[in-house]
């Protein structure tokens, strides 16, 4: 390092971990080089500055305004830094987060499948042993039982019904059918008189 960007670099790094000062240093650097460069390009040819050039330019660095220009441009450089840094991690955190949410989700459904998976399957076991067989029975037989019950209590509510209606029929006289009893002389009367000569 020169003596001239030793200079430079004291002036604008207080030390090791002053990361505003370096990176000011880099912009110092930065325009050192595109000084250079701009030298060499002029109308003259590609040459290399000349010792008062170089004076000047160093003259210029060094001077108070200029070197709080660098200074400030670094940490508006660091914040820049600083602030992508955050939002990078920031968006790595909210992944994160929804990564660790949906794993929780996913997790929480997958106890509650498993749950449901081992109840299930306990009761086809019990369904599978002697005491699921015999409760298969008993509640097959007390359907078939009830519904036999149930046919036949219609049935019989059926015929009492029917007498009920016949006898109320009957005492009302609102009966449709003609007496039996009355109906035999009448036979008879009809036979006696087709046997009789006329």
């Amino acid at each position: 390092m020169s003596a001239d960007n030793e200079t430079v670099f004291k002036k604008l790094v207080s030390g090791p971990d002053d990361v505003v000062g370096a990176l000011a240093y880099a912009l110092y650097k930065v325009e050192k080089l595109a000084f250079m460069e701009h030298i060499g390009t002029e109308a003259d040819g590609k040459r290399p500055p000349t010792s008062e050039e170089c004076r000047a330019f160093h003259v210029n660095a060094v001077s108070a305004p200029v070197i709080a220009g660098y200074r400030e441009r670094g940490a508006t450089l660091a914040e820049k830094f600083l602030q992508i840094a955050l939002e990078t991690k920031l968006l790595q955190a909210q992944t994160e987060m929804r990564q660790d949410a949906t794993m929780e989700e996913v997790k929480g459904a997958n106890r509650v499948v498993e749950e449901k998976l081992a109840t299930i399957l306990t009761h086809i076991s019990y369904k599978r042993g002697f005491w699921g067989w015999l409760r298969d029975i008993g509640t097959n037989m007390v359907t078939s039982f009830g519904t036999i019950l149930l046919i036949g209590a219609l049935i019989a509510g059926y015929k009492y019904s029917s007498a009920f209606t016949g006898q109320v029929e009957k005492v009302s006289g609102l009966s449709t059918e003609e007496p039996k009893a009355s109906s035999a002389p009448q036979a008879q009367a009809a036979k006696t008189d087709t046997s009789a000569p006329k």
